[in-house]
């Protein structure tokens, strides 16, 4: 814990507890979970997260448990399925999902002080993935000039205040 760069490389899966400093990059051969099923961020960062995972993040489905996690900024590379659960604002940066007919959802939930909003701030390839799920809080933004592309399987954008597509952003799909 701390305001510094902390960076954790594995060669295999990884189940964490807790982990924070300024900015953290995780680098995950195999699937990311957390330890316990606690409602409190489990990857905590003051201005960037970084993670690349060559597997799942977190639990997806119906019984599944989303990796919880507290960063004004998200960089996100993932193999197969995504379930996040952002407390508090963070801004989608780069992101890449290549888990053919994988599932990912990222939800952000309000705190004190912060609404839950949910920023898509870059372009974002998703046209790999069977299901794509984007839900805030607050509002939910996609920036100017960006592109959410999704492949045949359904796209949910939900948002608990504004749902905001900014100059030029754009959204394309596959015909299922």
């Amino acid at each position: 814990s701390g305001s510094g760069l902390l960076t954790v490389q594995t060669g295999g899966d990884a189940a964490i507890a807790r982990l924070a400093a300024g900015e953290l990059r995780l680098n995950v051969m195999g699937d990311l979970t957390e330890v316990g099923a606690d409602s409190d961020a489990d990857l905590v960062a003051l201005q960037q997260l970084s993670l690349s995972v060559a597997g799942a993040l977190g639990h997806s489905g119906r019984y599944g448990k989303a990796l919880d996690f507290s960063a004004p900024s998200l960089a996100l590379s993932a193999g197969a399925d995504v379930a996040l659960r952002g407390l508090g604002d963070t801004a989608l940066g780069q992101a890449s999902f290549s888990g053919l007919g994988a599932s990912i959802s990222l939800r952000t939930e309000a705190t004190t002080g912060q609404a839950g909003d949910l920023r898509l701030a870059q372009d974002l390839d998703a046209s790999a993935v069977g299901t794509v799920h984007f839900s805030a809080a607050g509002q939910l933004t996609q920036a100017a000039q960006t592109t959410l592309s999704v492949g045949a399987g359904p796209l949910t954008l939900r948002a608990g205040a504004d749902l905001v597509m900014e100059a030029g952003a754009t959204i394309s799909g596959e015909s299922a």
